[in-house]
């Protein structure tokens, strides 16, 4: 295999790791944002449940001053009650005593059934801080783990692309030229190993004559259906291995 060809196969093996780490390193801001969005929504559930409570509260007070307002009405129609001389006025008077006991005995059953709710209410608001703080605390962690994985995967990177940068100097440019030519047009694939006569990338059967030439091994061949870069790796299992990181596209 001539050496250029060597290179290439490193080269697009550097390339397509470099492809990989550059596709995690875009995933990671994903994923934080996501846990940011749990997050954020806890905080929503939480100030939720505070503001009905908040609400249960406003709704007894005035209630009770309600309340407060009956009863002492209640009072001064009871007094007035000893004042009154006929018959009728001590009926009309006690009528309207009797309507404002009934309202106070609304107003009353009122407060204790908000008395109640409001029990519920702050259990919810204490569930809801307590799910917070679990999801703070959860999402802590895992931003600590995304950020130490983006940290190792960027530092991978940094060498990867040293070992490219290198690289590049041993290629002659025309070749490189064209190697990054077929891997612009081929989603970043532009090698193929030849094997049982076939391009392993297309799947398309080799010419008996460029098959044995890309099997010599002395000269640069491209499929003449998907225009990759051939090379020969010979009948060995370790051989046959170096193309297993590349996908193959149907024909």
């Amino acid at each position: 295999m001539l050496p250029e060809i060597e290179n290439l196969i490193t080269l697009q093996k550097l390339d397509l790791q470099v492809r990989a780490l550059d596709a995690r390193l875009a995933q990671i801001p994903v994923q934080v944002e996501e846990l940011e969005k749990e997050i954020a929504t806890e905080k929503a559930n939480l100030q939720t449940a505070e503001t009905r409570v908040s609400e249960s509260q406003k709704q007894r007070r005035a209630l009770e001053g309600e309340l407060e307002q009956l009863e002492a009405a209640s009072g001064k129609y009871k007094s007035q009650l000893m004042q009154v001389k006929t018959n009728d006025e001590y009926k009309a008077m006690q009528r309207q005593i009797d309507n404002v006991q009934e309202e106070i005995g609304q107003k009353e059953e009122q407060i204790l059934l908000i008395m109640e709710e409001a029990e519920g209410l702050q259990d919810n608001v204490k569930t809801r801080q307590k799910e917070l703080e679990e999801g703070q605390k959860k999402v802590g962690v895992m931003e600590a783990d995304l950020e130490a994985e983006a940290s190792r995967l960027r530092t991978e990177l940094g060498e990867q692309n040293r070992q490219r940068e290198e690289l590049l100097q041993s290629i002659d440019p025309d070749l490189l030229g064209q190697y990054q030519r077929v891997a612009g047009a081929r989603s970043g694939i532009a090698m193929a190993e030849a094997k049982d006569e076939h391009c392993q990338v297309c799947h398309v059967r080799l010419r008996p004559q460029v098959y044995s030439e890309i099997r010599i091994g002395d000269q640069v061949l491209r499929c003449d259906s998907c225009g990759r870069i051939l090379y020969y790796a010979g009948p060995t299992e370790a051989g046959s291995k170096q193309q297993t990181d590349q996908p193959t596209e149907s024909t």
